[in-house]
Formats: structure tokens, C-alpha cells, sequence
């Protein structure tokens, strides 16, 4: 994807400190996309973003990311 609008804004999203909603829908496309390559499920990107899971959901589709499943990995 292309430059982002607000760097310094898409990475406090990116850390947490900022809901996604205070960004562009451009810069929120290129974190759905670098969130859901790097393997984070809809809840985890829920949490982070603090979209809901429905919206999450939404804009993955509206990119055509599938999914990512959690591992559940042997105890």
C-alpha cells in the first residue's frame, strides 16, 4: 500500500495508545492489512484497534484478508 496520511498517529494506533477510529480510512486499510499479514486474529485486532468484532470484520472483507485462526497450541 502507499504512504500513510499520519505516521506519528498510525503508530500510537499501532501501540495502543490511540483508538483506530482517529485515523484515515486509508491508514486504517494499510494497518488492517500489516495487522492481519502479521498474523493477529479479529479479537486481537479488536483489542488493539478497539473496534468492534463486527467491525473488524467488515473492513478484513471489504480487503479480502481472510481470517486468521488462533493457535492453540498443546498444553
Amino acid at each position: 500500500m502507499s504512504r500513510l496520511d499520519a505516521p506519528l498517529t498510525y503508530s500510537q494506533v499501532r501501540e495502543g495508545r490511540e483508538p483506530a477510529e482517529v485515523l484515515s480510512e486509508h491508514d486504517r486499510k494499510v494497518l488492517m492489512v500489516n495487522l492481519v499479514r502479521g498474523g493477529l486474529t479479529d479479537w486481537e485486532i479488536s483489542s488493539l484497534t478497539r473496534w468492534t468484532l463486527y467491525t473488524v470484520a467488515r473492513i478484513r472483507d471489504g480487503l479480502n484478508l481472510p481470517p486468521n485462526h488462533p493457535n492453540h497450541a498443546a498444553a
